[in-house]
């Protein structure tokens, strides 16, 4: 495996920044698309959004930015951390990271940001304006290159970035970089608990089969680690822009309890529909409150 780390994921998932404290913390040197796309769009004097909505029509601009990292593939072997949509599809052997962040709290970032090629009257406007770029990102290079951008089993490691900081995400992000294995890209989410919908009314959990493995875990985990153990983790599935708890509620429920900002998770998506249930009660016992809810389809809605 090369000593390259693509780094894509969610606008507003704070890719530029969780970029720039790898830099630090493994002296690898950055290239990112994100600044290529927002120049371009500077210099037509158009917005990022419409800049997407031309190269729907125009491939050039694909064709020049996923050009020149094709190229890094016979560039020998280079220590770099790539900030970019397609680079886990182009770059050989690199190790590949998909940053999760909740739609509302994205359109909070992008708000604060104020950059000026992006308009947002408020934030859900800028909301809106995240999912519907991301949708005609997807469906460019689905046009293109006959791939799912946001299929998350072509990643090696998901984490969500959401409730965390950048160094703790980053930190999250070296530390299964160098615990890497260099087979074939899977599955391995790093995901919040408060980022985990209840399919099962807590009321349930108690005395449940689910306890023993609650119970499994901790003691895996050892007295001087605290938390979920690796081998133990919860399974959830993805709707939309949303997970879902399909396992390990108890574990999730214990997780919140201790103020863990990351469980181990295997994410698999939706096959059939996913209710949540018990969402009100869920927060009441632990004391949050979800960043924003998923109606049917995953999609988010305001309360």
């Amino acid at each position: 495996m090369k000593n390259i780390i693509t780094l894509t994921g969610d606008i507003g998932s704070g890719k530029s920044t969780v970029a720039a404290v790898l830099r630090d913390k493994l002296g690898y040197a950055i290239l990112t698309t994100g600044s290529m796309l927002r120049e371009l769009a500077a210099r037509q004097g158009i917005t990022v959004l419409e800049l997407n909505k031309q190269a729907m029509s125009d491939s050039q601009v694909d064709r020049m930015i996923d050009g020149y990292i094709q190229d890094l593939n016979a560039r020998g072997d280079q220590k770099l951390i790539l900030d970019s949509r397609l680079a886990w599809h182009f770059v050989q052997g690199s190790f590949n990271v998909f940053l999760y962040v909740d739609p509302l709290a994205a359109g909070r970032r992008v708000l604060a940001h104020n950059r000026p090629e992006e308009a947002h009257t408020d934030v859900h406007d800028a909301m809106r304006n995240n999912l519907h770029r991301r949708e005609l990102e997807n469906e460019r290079f689905e046009t293109l290159y006959d791939i799912q951008c946001d299929d998350l089993s072509n990643f090696h490691l998901v984490v969500d970035t959401t409730w965390a900081s950048p160094e703790s995400v980053a930190a999250m992000i070296v530390q299964a970089y160098r615990q890497r294995d260099p087979g074939p890209a899977g599955i391995n989410g790093y995901l919040c608990p408060k980022s985990l919908f209840p399919t099962k009314d807590i009321r349930d959990l108690q005395g449940s089969d689910a306890e023993a493995a609650d119970k499994a875990s901790a003691d895996a985990a050892g007295p001087d680690e605290p938390g979920l153990h690796p081998a133990f983790p919860i399974n959830v599935v993805r709707l939309g822009h949303y997970f879902f708890i399909r396992d390990g509620h108890a574990r999730a429920s214990r997780a919140l309890r201790q103020g863990l900002l990351y469980v181990p998770c295997r994410i698999s998506p939706a096959e059939a529909a996913v209710h949540p249930a018990g969402v009100n009660e869920w927060e009441e016992a632990h004391g949050f409150t979800f960043a924003s809810y998923p109606d049917e389809r995953g999609e988010p809605t305001l309360r």
